[in-house]
């Protein structure tokens, strides 16, 4: 059997086992082409036998027990195909060390760890290729079972196999892949046997990098994980060769998020800038799938964020500095792997830093700008009659962005208007949320619904401590004072959100939880402090209001204290942030303070 006949039968297996099957049976050609696999390999074996030193015959029978593995791996007869997959390793091995395949000889997995890692100056690198396309699929079939161990042992060799190759080539004068003179479709057409043996080993070799990607993300190590994503997506893109675009794209916002949580704000453009690029290349009807149309939403929520993260960097940056202190610029990561992407994108660099207050104004708001159209692109498809989470999150982010917008609109000459401004954002953050609780299930988006109303108990929280200063600040020439009257009212809002989001824990008597997730106890006790301080500051009509307020809000004091000290888990170690302390020492001081306040009350009540 020639190298023609054999890639014949190749293909008739191909075309059955890529045949779409019936429903009753999904694994109905799957089944069919491994008979098809079963009776060539028969042949293939007759003739190693007939001919023992015939060993492209012994590599053709390799790899159709890599075949006939994979195939079991597909139809999830997973120890069977392992063992086919290493019958295969074993007769490329005694290829690749000169050896003969003793057909008389019981199968011996020992043998395979005698010479697995043995470089022989002699071997024959012919092999390279196949045999890494045996480690990979059996690292992908202990990835698969969750074997992380024997996985990354088998995908070593792979790499290893690699660097002996390319060390190997280098010196027949094979450039690597990303010098190879390789045609725009990917092939090597017209080129010498050792150009198209690189193009193949490289291919394979990007494989394995795949695979390590998967398993380092399976064990939750993002560094190493990215590390070989990053060079999986480069060789794609090198190799000239058609690959999967949309899921290219997926997988390089992916990268983006790891570049943005180390705030390498260069790394995570470049990567969404290339997601873009090759989203592009696909075709109109392929931009129509849904799933495209998922992914090009990704892609404007990918802008939005790397926007949205950059200001808040230089927001928290600047918190705390002097006035002659400049904030520190991000730092690249440190990465020795970086390369990149071959796809006409500008080159990775850091934005230009962002100045304070209102020197930075101009440029903040630009990018601010920049998101929200990005943002308004993704809610398109992510409505929220379907993608509920989705939509919520995005109308959370594009509130906290306006947040952070203010830190650099600071106008002291016109004070007053600049209260009335920031008091207006705050209320467009307020519309974007207030409507979310009453279209959620509790049962099931109850976290979602606490989250929003905390949010929004800050925001009139906010806009009342606004109000109020406005209000005191007599030297204004500038800007809109509410009454008292309206004031009061944003402050009972204020009040409603924390009180809905603190009653969303009580039990159905209304009486605080026995019992919380120390996770929730921070946010609960804030809560309920910044109601209580809220309502205690509400203008009131009459002295007799006044010392009202006052004694409900003791009341309210007393009641959390009592609760924090019965249930210690407060002070667990899941809630040891000092600010919680803090609230509660504050709530025992106002204990103290509050009813001297109101005996001078009374006294004023009682002339």
């Amino acid at each position: 059997m020639d190298e023609e006949q054999f890639n014949y039968e190749l293909g008739k297996i191909e075309e059955e086992a890529n045949k779409e099957p019936p429903t009753s049976n999904v694994f109905h050609y799957k089944h069919e082409a491994r008979s098809m696999m079963t009776a060539l390999r028969t042949k293939l074996v007759d003739l190693c036998k007939a001919d023992p030193g015939d060993h492209e015959m012994l590599l053709r029978c390799a790899k159709v027990n890599l075949m006939i593995g994979s195939n079991l791996f597909e139809v999830e007869s997973f120890q069977e195909g392992y063992e086919y997959v290493e019958r295969a390793e074993l007769m490329v091995q005694v290829v690749r060390n000169k050896r003969e395949y003793d057909w008389n000889r019981a199968f011996i997995k020992g043998i395979l760890e005698q010479i697995r890692t043995k470089f022989d100056e002699g071997a024959d690198r012919l092999t390279s290729g196949l045999l890494m396309d045996i480690y990979n699929m059996a690292g992908y079939h202990w990835c698969s079972r969750g074997s992380t161990e024997k996985a990354l042992k088998v995908l070593n060799h792979a790499e290893a196999i690699y660097r002996d190759f390319d060390k190997w080539a280098t010196e027949q004068g094979v450039p690597r892949l990303m010098d190879a003179d390789v045609l725009d479709d990917g092939t090597c057409e017209g080129k010498s046997d050792l150009v198209k043996l690189r193009a193949k080993v490289e291919g394979s070799y990007t494989s394995t990098l795949f695979y390590l990607a998967q398993v380092y993300g399976n064990e939750s190590k993002s560094t190493e994980s990215s590390k070989y994503c990053h060079l999986t997506l480069q060789r794609q893109l090198a190799s000239k060769k058609e690959f999967d675009r949309q899921e290219w794209a997926v997988n390089a916002l992916g990268l983006c998020s790891f570049y943005l949580s180390g705030n390498d704000y260069g790394a995570s453009r470049h990567c969404i800038e290339a997601a873009d690029k090759v989203f592009a290349g696909l075709t109109e009807d392929e931009k129509n799938d849904e799933r495209a149309q998922q992914t090009y939403a990704n892609i404007h929520q990918a802008y939005a964020k790397w926007a949205y993260y950059l200001v808040k960097y230089y927001r928290d940056e600047q918190t705390g500095l002097k006035d002659d202190e400049e904030p520190t610029p991000p730092q690249s990561f440190p990465i020795d792997w970086w390369v990149n992407f071959p796809c006409e994108i500008p080159e990775p660099h850091q934005p230009e830093p962002i100045p304070k207050g209102s020197a930075g104004w101009p440029i903040v708001l630009k990018y601010f700008k920049e998101a929200m159209a990005h943002w308004d692109e993704a809610l398109k498809w992510y409505i929220f009659d379907g993608f509920v989470t989705d939509n919520i999150q995005i109308r959370q982010d594009i509130s906290q962005f306006y947040k952070v917008l203010l830190q650099w609109d600071v106008h002291e000459d016109r004070y007053g208007l600049m209260i009335d401004r920031h008091a207006a954002v705050h209320l467009k953050r307020a519309e974007l949320l207030k409507d979310i609780p009453g279209q959620l299930n509790e049962k099931h988006f109850l976290n979602y619904m606490r989250q929003t109303w905390y949010e929004l108990g800050e925001i009139y929280n906010e806009v009342s401590e606004l109000r109020i200063l406005q209000r005191n600040k007599k030297d204004l020439i500038t800007g809109k004072p509410l009454s008292k009257n309206a004031v009061n009212k944003i402050m009972n809002k204020a009040v409603k959100y924390f009180e809905q989001f603190t009653d969303s824990f009580h039990l159905e008597d209304g009486k605080p939880p026995s019992d919380m997730d120390p996770d929730m106890c921070h946010a609960y006790i804030s809560a309920r402090m910044h109601a209580i301080r809220v309502r205690s500051k509400t203008y009131s009509t009459s002295a007799k209001q006044e010392y009202e307020q006052l004694q409900l809000a003791i009341a309210e004091y007393n009641e959390l204290v009592t609760w924090a000290e019965a249930h210690p888990q407060w002070e667990s170690k899941l809630c040891k942030e000092d600010t919680t302390r803090l609230q509660i020492e504050l709530a025992k001081e106002m204990n103290r303070l509050l009813p001297s306040k109101m005996r001078d009350i009374q006294k004023a009540f009682m002339r």
